[in-house]
């Protein structure tokens, strides 16, 4: 077993029938009493002796059958997780220290609670920790660690104490947030046995669970027995987060030290007033569907703007968005005060290639301002690059900060030029101190829920770990997104790919109900810049695999000598190509619909499976053909056939004069590497 110690051969002992010898005077030989049954030995013997033997041997055999001879006395392990010993390996009950609980290990996960008790989560009925310590004299309070979700827990019971032979049992404490049971394994010296599984009632409820842990299931490793929660590090087994309370071995049933099941903290949320977005696509109520063509925010110039007009010079930042087509923008938790702000920095660096334009930190309500002079529209985005310490420098705790927020999200509920609040970012995060416990993003949308009734809830995950974690998300969000950026999957059609998966895996889990953003990547950095074929490229991907907006990563200057001179060009032509006269944009937004996601309805078929397409139809009965070749290199002679398609012309929007032949309902057609055509086919 891989970082285990070769284990020792197993100490048998064996418990022999109990036996009685007697001598009695006048008796030549022993009697020898069996107690399993009866076989008296008598060479001589008087009768009054034979009377006195009788009596004492009832005596004896009521004596045995109260208090068996050899009998186990109760032996138990028993630990009380949420403590510094968690991991300490001179504690009878500890974790190892390389389970895979996340990232770098269990002891930093999520970036510690308090020094003196690391990586450990406290709730009570109403309240929740896991950046601080619960305050002094709260009661009812239970600490727990978590394993986070596709990961696995491996603990380890000191053995010195037990029998090998016969049944042990584990009895584990646990929350069921479980979307299915988890198995549980012991180590039996050359592989793990199986003892049964844990939860998947995902009820929410403090409840206990006891195993029997049979001898043939168990090996010392060296003098511990070993077990483990889940099967391995991003292993499916794991479906959500389970919070360990407490463990005990013992070889008998008992668990007394166990308090009864109770219902854990986990809010059940008001209905949501955007519970139909996904027909509707209206994120403001009253001004109709809306299809999110935006950016993340970076640094921020004013070009002879102020806090509450407007700039409309040419380096202006929000201008620039503007004219590219863009009709919103996500701005950075960790920059805001969420009230009125309006910073210049007349000296900082950037000045030199931003002139005239003056380098600024706004606040949301200047942010809103700017936004409505450039027909924008903003997305707050909370908890983005929280790492735990910026709810604690902040907000003093994690009720402090759930208050301040929904006091934003109640002040500004209403304000026309705020599109949805985005309270979470990436909780699936694998970097411990980045990542979120599922169950604080899920009293946040709670929060939403209840002080902002009037807009809908953005949720975004990484969505590495498959359809368990969008699963998890649309309990809460009413609008979910995923962030896959080609630089981190190179060459850049492996990213194209990576972006098509996740997409697919929130179609399969949430269909149409819940609309679901791509987050491509824009500029970064410290990364390569992309050419304007691979910005447009990324954007089809989404539309093609069903989403319902585009929030590229990150804002670039286009003054800013790092950024790539051609970089806004993709931009400006997305914008055009979903918002222009001819824009595909309301073919994404009812009531128009789609008719087959890459072929899965049967009613395309297409020859490459490079190409990947999509059919959509409009309010008219006209159908649009949207495809995207997704490798890096051209492909030629691609035969696409339509259900219902008459023989006539196909014409080629966004590409002037070009006019392909549909005979018997199939059309060809060659591809540029990740090129994109979209086919008007008529009624």
């Amino acid at each position: 077993m891989e970082d285990f110690i070769t284990p020792q051969a197993s100490v048998r002992s064996y418990h022999a029938q109990p036996k009685l010898l007697l001598m009695a005077k006048g008796l030549r030989s022993p009697i020898r009493l069996r107690l399993t049954r009866w076989e008296v030995i008598v060479k001589i013997i008087k009768p009054s002796v034979l009377i006195a033997l009788c009596i004492l041997s009832t005596s004896l055999l009521s004596g045995c059958r109260n208090n068996p001879a050899g009998a186990q006395q109760p032996v138990a392990e028993y630990h009380d997780v949420g403590t510094a010993a968690d991991f300490d390996k001179n504690q009878n009950i500890y974790f190892d220290k390389d389970s895979s609980f996340g990232g770098s290990g269990w002891p930093l996960y999520w970036n510690l609670t308090s020094p003196q008790n690391p990586g450990v989560f406290y709730e009570d009925a109403p309240s929740f920790w896991w950046v601080t310590a619960p305050p002094a004299g709260a009661s009812s309070v239970i600490g727990a660690r978590a394993v986070k979700l596709h990961h696995y827990a491996r603990f380890r019971v000191r053995a010195t104490k037990f029998s090998a032979s016969g049944n042990l049992y584990l009895t584990l404490r646990f929350k069921d947030d479980l979307l299915a049971p988890v198995p549980v394994f012991s180590w039996n010296g050359n592989d793990w046995t199986q003892l049964g599984t844990i939860g998947g009632l995902r009820d929410h409820r403090w409840k206990t669970q006891q195993l029997a842990v049979a001898e043939a299931a168990r090996q010392r490793d060296g003098s511990t027995y070993v077990f483990k929660i889940g099967v391995d590090q991003y292993n499916a087994a794991m479906k959500g987060e389970l919070l360990i309370d407490q463990i005990k071995l013992a070889n008998n049933v008992g668990h007394s030290e166990f308090p009864p099941d109770i219902p854990g903290l986990w809010p059940t949320l008001p209905k949501s007033n955007f519970s139909n977005i996904g027909q509707t696509m209206e994120f403001v109520p009253g001004e109709g569907p809306f299809f999110p063509f935006g950016v993340y925010d970076d640094t921020w110039f004013t070009d002879g703007g102020s806090p509450a007009k407007a700039g409309q010079g040419k380096k202006d930042s929000w201008r620039i968005l503007e004219e590219a087509g863009m009709n919103c923008y996500v701005i950075h938790g960790w920059e805001q005060n969420w009230g009125s702000r309006w910073d210049t920095f007349p000296d900082e660096p950037s000045t030199q290639w931003s002139k005239p334009a003056l380098f600024v930190r706004p606040g949301l309500k200047e942010h809103l301002a700017q936004a409505a002079a450039h027909h924008l529209k903003v997305i707050p985005n909370f908890l983005t690059d929280t790492r735990a310490a910026w709810i604690k420098g902040t907000y003093q705790n994690e009720a402090k900060a759930l208050t301040v927020l929904g006091d934003v999200m109640a002040k500004y509920d209403n304000d026309p030029n705020l599109l949805m609040w985005y309270p979470v970012d990436e909780w699936d995060h694998e970097d411990d101190s980045y990542g979120k416990p599922h169950l604080y993003s899920h009293l946040l949308y709670n929060t939403l829920h209840k002080r902002s009734p009037h807009r809908p809830g953005f949720l975004l995950c990484m969505g590495f770990l498959g359809t368990d974690t969008w699963k998890l998300a649309a309990e809460d969000g009413d609008v979910l997104g995923v962030d896959v950026y080609p630089a981190d999957n190179e060459p850049f059609d492996k990213g194209l790919s990576n972006q098509a998966q996740r997409l697919n895996e929130i179609r399969s889990v949430v269909g149409r109900t819940k609309p679901y953003i791509l987050v491509p990547e824009l500029w970064q950095a410290d990364t390569k810049p992309l050419t304007p074929a691979q910005v447009v490229a990324q954007a089809y991907v989404g539309i093609v695999h069903g989403a319902r907006g585009i929030l590229y990563f990150r804002y670039g200057h286009p003054a800013d000598p790092k950024v790539s001179p051609r970089l806004w060009d993709g931009v400006k032509q997305m914008g055009q190509e979903l918002f222009g006269p001819t824009g595909i944009a309301k073919l994404l937004l009812p009531p128009s619909k789609p008719i087959d996601f890459l072929g899965e309805s049967k009613v395309v078929a297409c020859s490459n499976p490079a190409i990947h397409a999509s059919l959509f139809q409009d309010a008219q009965g006209h159908r649009t053909l949207i495809a995207l070749n997704m490798k890096n290199s051209p492909i030629k002679g691609v035969n696409f056939t339509i259900a219902g398609l008459a023989s006539s012309t196909v014409k080629v929007r966004f590409e002037p004069n070009r006019v392909l032949s549909a005979r018997n309902g199939s059309f060809t057609d060659d591809f540029d590497q990740i090129q994109r055509h979209v086919y008007d086919l008529g009624s």
